[in-house]
């Protein structure tokens, strides 16, 4: 500083550093207002900072949110049903949540199919030859079993598809009637 250089050129004063003294007084007096607005500055800093990061998990949140806002995806319906020998039973993701009921309007009929009349249950068909019968179970169904029938009599026939189709009960009926007494079932 020029002033005090000025009294030390005249020899004046107490002989301290006057320069010195003043810019230790004057740094102690900024010191405490320098430190405050420092922390200040830190705080708000800080505050920016903490601003910023929670803007950007709100964001991620929001992006993760979108890609959940199609609730046809979480539409999972399954049913139950304790009677799975007498109709089956879906759901898709139309399906209406709730308790369904079934009404039962008309029963179905046994199917009884015949065949020609033979003579004896015993009687020779296919000429003694071996042959294959063809069950198409349920009838429309296109699903068919072949058996192999090496015994061809109306009673072998009945006596094989008692022990091979299970949905089927076959049977041999003697009507007792000539000239064709006998009729598979």
């Amino acid at each position: 500083m020029a002033g005090s250089d000025i009294i030390s050129a005249l020899n004046a004063g107490s002989g301290f550093d006057t320069a010195s003294i003043v810019d230790a007084l004057v740094a102690a007096e900024r010191a405490p207002k320098q430190s405050q607005i420092d922390r200040g500055i830190e705080a708000s800093d800080a505050k920016i900072s903490a601003y910023g990061y929670v803007t950007s998990s709100l964001q991620s949140l929001q992006s993760a949110f979108d890609s959940l806002k199609d609730s046809s995806d979480y539409q999972w319906f399954s049913v139950n049903n304790q009677y799975t020998d007498e109709f089956m039973i879906s759901a898709s993701v139309d399906t209406a949540p709730g308790n369904h009921s079934i009404s039962v309007t008309a029963l179905a009929s046994a199917q009884s199919t015949g065949s020609s009349y033979f003579s004896a249950a015993d009687q020779s068909l296919n000429g003694g030859s071996s042959m294959t019968v063809t069950i198409e179970t349920p009838a429309g169904s296109g699903s068919t079993t072949d058996i192999d029938v090496d015994s061809p009599t109306p009673q072998g026939i009945v006596m094989l598809l008692t022990k091979r189709a299970s949905t089927l009960a076959p049977s041999f009926l003697i009507l007792g009637r000539a000239p064709a007494p006998s009729r598979s079932f």
